[in-house]
């Protein structure tokens, strides 16, 4: 099952698993913490990169 949130990333779930474009590879509770942590003000943008999460924040 694909869908694509807001944030504009595509995720997978498989079996309490989520696998991010990018390499990474979430529980289903990591995933939806990121997403808790995603809409806080200061929080821009999140991205998977070769693996781990990055994510920009506002000075």
């Amino acid at each position: 099952e694909d869908s694509t949130d807001e944030s504009g990333l595509k995720e997978k779930t498989r079996k309490q698993t989520v696998y991010l474009p990018g390499g990474c590879i979430l529980s289903e509770k990591q995933f939806e913490d990121m997403k808790d942590f995603m809409t806080r003000s200061y929080v821009d943008d999140c991205l998977c990169i070769e693996g781990s999460i990055e994510c920009r924040v506002s000075p």
